[in-house]
């Protein structure tokens, strides 16, 4: 007859462990690199990723009825109520909004600094402006913080697919490149034109020798990236509040945008019940004749 001790599971238990602690031993280099990696590369997505910011605004909408829509005699000639908030999302991303807000905006033009490829734009987050001056005297063709381009107006030649190159000069003046070649020289403030370009810089804050990338989009490829960063939610159930955001890298842009895009909106729902109110007025002024007729001819 064979008897088992009852020390047998608690060795076999030991023995599992020390096994075990055995291979995490052994394996001590392979772990220690891949939580490296991993650290290293949670750091380098935390500092080297382009934050997104956020802009919010709250826009109430009636949806009463108004004028003489709200009298049974005349719901017949004003059918129309007020408008929905489900309605008003689609007035508010549609094409004629996002036209305006583009063209007011020029965001047809797309200027950015160029920065050091993959870890340029982080650095220059990272260590700000004050920072960065002996990385600006190691690539001095390079944005590294603080820079600053606004161009309001562009006219280039549709075959320049690949964009052109500002490259910034001393005294306000600065220089257009083509496939590297130099087709255009202006200064801030004044209309450049020449070789089939025409441009116009209102504002040029940088060191000399930075350089820019600049190119013009279709209109079709700005309403896209307005309509891509809106979003358009309801406030609660009912409540008749829209709420609107945009998301972007550029806090001053998504503010400058968002702004824009309740300013047309509104306008464009005050011209709509302009035009409304024209409608009925020239409807009743053609009604009140035949309405007086009949009256006099009941009495």
């Amino acid at each position: 007859m064979y008897y088992k001790s009852v020390d047998e599971p608690f060795i076999e238990e030991e023995n599992e462990f020390a096994n075990l602690l055995g291979l995490l031993i052994d394996g001590r280099y392979i772990i220690i690199a891949c939580t490296l990696i991993f650290i290293l590369f949670g750091l380098y997505k935390a500092v080297f990723t382009t934050p997104l910011y956020r802009a919010n605004a709250l826009i109430q909408v009636n949806n009463e009825q108004s004028g003489m829509a709200r009298y049974s005699n005349f719901g017949e000639f004003f059918p129309m109520a007020g408008s929905t908030v489900e309605a008003e999302k689609v007035v508010v991303s549609s094409r004629m909004v996002m036209e305006r807000v583009s063209n007011e905006l020029s965001l047809q033009i797309v200027v950015s600094p160029r920065y050091l490829p993959r870890i340029g734009k982080g650095l220059a987050r990272m260590l700000g402006e004050s920072r960065t001056g002996w990385l600006a005297s190691l690539f001095p063709s390079y944005a590294w913080g603080g820079e600053v381009i606004n161009v309001t107006r562009l006219d280039m030649p549709e075959n320049l697919e690949a964009g052109l190159a500002l490259i910034a000069g001393e005294g306000g003046y600065y220089q257009i490149y083509a496939d590297d070649k130099p087709v255009l020289s202006g200064k801030v403030g004044e209309l450049a034109t020449g070789n089939g370009l025409s441009i116009l810089v209102t504002d040029l804050g940088s060191r000399p020798g930075v350089k820019f990338d600049l190119w013009k989009r279709p209109i079709i490829a700005a309403v896209g990236y307005l309509q891509g960063g809106l979003y358009v939610s309801e406030v609660g159930d009912w409540s008749g509040i829209m709420e609107l955001s945009f998301e972007g890298e550029n806090k001053t842009e998504i503010t400058k945008i968002l702004n824009s895009i309740s300013q047309h909106y509104l306008m464009q729902n005050v011209q709509l019940m302009s035009a409304e109110a024209d409608k009925r007025l020239s409807f009743l002024q053609t009604q009140l004749p035949i309405l007086k007729a009949d009256l006099e001819a009941a009495e």
